[in-house]
């Protein structure tokens, strides 16, 4: 047995009567036993911190609540984003190429890229904004690949497009 304080102790004596290593963080005592190398206050602040983040990043994903797109039976991809202003109201779907071009034009009129007759997402359809894919992919959802139409322009290049494929 190893003497203590001029005296001699059991092991476990001598673990409790051992001075407290410092707190990693602030230098103040730390909970022996434990395997943190931080104090209690400091442990507790970390966790409250790491909470804090997680709650927001979930609030972050609620307000965005934007799903996996999927492909629709249209041949367009669909994601689920009930809070965004080019869903459907019925089922809070919205088409991936619709999202992204608002996201990066923002709401309001904007000149139809063939025609240049001011369009508007507000306006029902057939009068309102379509998304015009310029390389009639469907599934191309480049930025560079969509651009604003009026329904008369996207449609007549349709068909342009259908009459170039089955000639």
């Amino acid at each position: 047995m190893t003497a203590l304080h001029g005296c001699d102790l059991r092991p476990a004596e001598q673990k409790r009567l051992r001075p407290l290593a410092p707190c990693k963080t602030c230098g103040g005592p730390k909970p022996r036993g434990r395997g943190h190398r931080s104090c209690a206050a400091c442990l507790g602040a970390a966790q409250r911190q790491r909470r804090a983040a997680s709650r927001a990043a979930t609030a972050a994903r609620r307000a965005a609540h934007v799903s996996a797109p999927r492909l629709s039976p249209h041949g367009y991809y669909e994601v689920y984003a009930s809070k965004h202003p080019v869903a459907a109201a019925s089922n809070g779907t919205a088409q991936l190429h619709r999202l992204l071009l608002f996201n990066a034009i923002g709401p309001g009129s904007h000149p139809c890229h063939h025609c240049s007759k001011p369009v508007a997402w507000e306006d029902e359809f057939p009068g309102g904004l379509v998304v015009d894919h310029l390389d009639a992919n469907r599934i191309n959802n480049d930025l560079v690949n969509l651009a604003p139409s009026c329904h008369p322009c996207n449609a007549r290049r349709t068909s342009k497009t259908r009459e170039a494929v089955s000639a």
